[in-house]
């Protein structure tokens, strides 16, 4: 549209349809509202190393599991099932480090919907169990899934802590889901660990109480980006008001 037709457009315009002027002192104060929080920060580090200090929280405490908690699972599984099982979290895991970094940077394309990646990333796990294990009946099937759970919650929460000061300068637009990336992210730490010491192929207890630990951190990482959301913007916003008013 040229100049000659837009002035055209606007008188053609009811009076009260066109812009009101704002005056210029209440534009001042705008624009030093505006400017008041607005401070010189740090760029972030380059992205892969980023990746790779995820791999370096995940491997060692899985690790560490492993050492305190025995191999117990990994004996009882069979070659295929050690194979399917480890591969698919070692997989889940690599994506989710991989998505979890990518949030960090607004604007970020992604080839899917942000929303679907952890959700889909916790049925596929469950798929993979539902395929390779069967249930079984067992007698202590609340008291040692309770200490199975707690377990597996313990290293999780280690993991959620070493991964929230890795990616605490997160400048993401999609805190929620930031949230069940990493919750997400921790909960795969306990899973593991349960895989490998843990010798109850029943697969009612294996996603009861293994599985369910994905759920738990993923639930709980959920609620804090919600509540990072709520406590971080109400105070700029009001103090913004209070400088233009």
């Amino acid at each position: 549209m040229n100049r000659d037709n837009l002035d055209r457009n606007l008188a053609a315009l009811p009076a009260d349809a066109l812009p009101l002027e704002v005056p210029e002192q209440r534009l001042t104060r705008i624009q030093a509202a505006l400017s008041f929080h607005l401070q010189p920060v740090r760029p972030l580090a380059a992205i892969p190393l980023f990746q790779v200090g995820c791999v370096m929280i995940l491997v060692p405490l899985i690790g560490m599991g492993a050492i305190r908690e025995g191999t117990a699972g990994w004996s009882a599984l069979t070659t295929a099932q050690r194979l399917v099982v480890f591969l698919s979290l070692a997989v889940c895991g690599s994506v989710l480090s991989v998505f979890s970094v990518r949030l960090m940077v607004p604007a970020s394309k992604y080839s899917m919907p942000p929303n679907g990646l952890p959700l889909a990333t916790v049925a596929a796990l469950l798929l993979i169990m539902a395929m390779l294990f069967q249930v079984a009946p067992e007698e202590t099937f609340v008291s040692t899934g309770m200490a199975c759970l707690q377990n597996a919650i313990a290293y999780a929460a280690a993991a959620g802590l070493l991964f929230c000061g890795l990616l605490h300068r997160s400048a993401s637009a999609l805190p929620k889901t930031m949230g069940a990336t990493v919750g997400l992210l921790a909960g795969l730490t306990g899973l593991a660990v349960r895989e490998i010491s843990c010798p109850n192929l029943n697969l009612l207890h294996i996603v009861a109480w293994h599985w369910s630990a994905l759920l738990i951190t993923s639930l709980i990482g959920v609620a804090l980006g919600a509540a990072s959301t709520y406590m971080g913007g109400s105070p700029q916003r009001d103090e913004l008001a209070n400088h233009i008013d």
